[in-house]
């Protein structure tokens, strides 16, 4: 069996090929696997067609790179060993590897650098992009390579391990609109990469320490690292500048009243602020407003006035569901049926967040418990 490592082809074109010349194949995601004899001619068609990037045998012999080295190792073949399976000059058809110098041999967390991520694979991010090091101190002074995250000017899903924002002066400290543009970015906490220093082509700046704790927090979730705060009480106050984390075994630190969806909610917004909220003297009509303006609800939509109504007649610290909130309200709104109540709340909550199933109770839920 002959194995053809391609680069995107038509699989019509190439499907005629094989039933041309009758050759057994199967076709996969750019590997094309030829079985029985194959032909002169059906490989000159496929080069002419296929920009093949390796050759190999099923037993994963290492094979020559274009169809004249093929031809001339068959009239070898009863002689080929190991050596034969290195090339001192690779065919101009075989895209090599990029020979980077080293520009920045040392690099400090939070720089952004255009990085060359090299040729992608699948969901991979590749080619020249910008990317944060996010790599201790410690690890950039003793270490050729470094940690970085990855960052794409193309608008993604809103994902608990991704953070939107555009480059500015409240983000960076040495910003310059000329070396990073104004496009927005999102940073993509499920694209950390070790790579050599020597991928980094271009300083571009150096983000703010409140802009890596955002950063921390989306790799927290990437990584799932559990961290919960430790308060140090005495008989005086004891004042310190960062936050204390220890880990805490998983077991000890699940949430009893939130699930994975309210955490992922709760990930979209600013939590201090929603506490501040929670712990007001504001009546319970206040409060879920403001809650809905954080998380950005536009209230003069049709069916945020379901949505407010559901959230404040939710009881507190008892069971609830969706279908008893909707009943309730189409008691009090008789020019309307409780289905249509129900398909207008679950609409503005699905539109809000773009989960791909809505989570509505969840999220009623949610913000009941902000109001006990």
């Amino acid at each position: 069996m002959l194995q053809l490592q391609t680069k995107k082809f038509d699989v019509c074109q190439v499907s005629k090929l094989l039933v041309k010349y009758k050759v057994k194949a199967s076709i996969s995601d750019q590997v094309i696997s030829l079985e029985g004899e194959i032909s002169e001619e059906l490989l000159n068609e496929l080069c002419n067609v296929l920009t093949i990037c390796n050759v190999q045998n099923f037993c994963g012999e290492v094979f020559p790179t274009t169809l004249n080295e093929l031809d001339s190792s068959k009239s070898d073949e009863s002689s080929y060993t190991e050596e034969d399976a290195t090339f001192e000059e690779p065919s101009s058809d075989v895209e090599l590897e990029p020979q980077y110098d080293l520009r920045y041999p040392t690099v400090k967390r939070a720089e952004v650098y255009i990085c060359d991520f090299g040729q992608c694979f699948g969901s991979e991010q590749g080619k020249q992009r910008y990317a944060i090091v996010v790599q201790n101190d410690y690890g950039n002074i003793h270490s050729a390579t470094t940690i970085v995250i990855a960052c794409s000017t193309k608008m993604k899903k809103i994902l608990p391990v991704h953070h939107y924002f555009t480059f500015s002066n409240q983000n960076m400290i040495d910003y310059d609109e000329s070396r990073v543009g104004t496009k927005p970015n999102v940073v993509m906490a499920e694209q950390l990469r070790t790579i050599d220093k020597k991928r980094l082509r271009k300083y571009l700046g150096t983000m703010t320490p409140e802009f890596m704790d955002k950063i921390q927090e989306i790799i927290d979730v990437s990584l799932d690292l559990r961290r919960e705060e430790k308060v140090i009480t005495k008989t005086e106050t004891v004042y310190v500048d960062k936050p204390v984390y220890i880990n805490v075994p998983v077991e000890t630190n699940t949430p009893k009243d939130l699930n994975k969806v309210q955490i992922q909610l709760l990930s979209l917004v600013d939590v201090k602020e929603l506490f501040k909220i929670a712990q007001s003297t504001d009546s319970n009509n206040i409060k879920v407003q403001k809650i809905l303006d954080l998380f950005g609800f536009d209230m003069q939509k049709n069916g945020m006035q379901y949505l407010f109504k559901a959230i404040l007649i939710s009881p507190k610290g008892s069971y609830f569901n969706l279908e008893s909130l909707c009943d309730s309200i189409a008691k009090s709104e008789p020019n309307i049926e409780k289905d249509e109540i129900k398909r207008l709340i679950v609409a503005r909550i699905k539109e809000q967040f773009k989960f791909k199933k809505s989570p509505t109770i969840d999220f009623i839920r949610l913000v009941n418990v902000f109001l006990i």
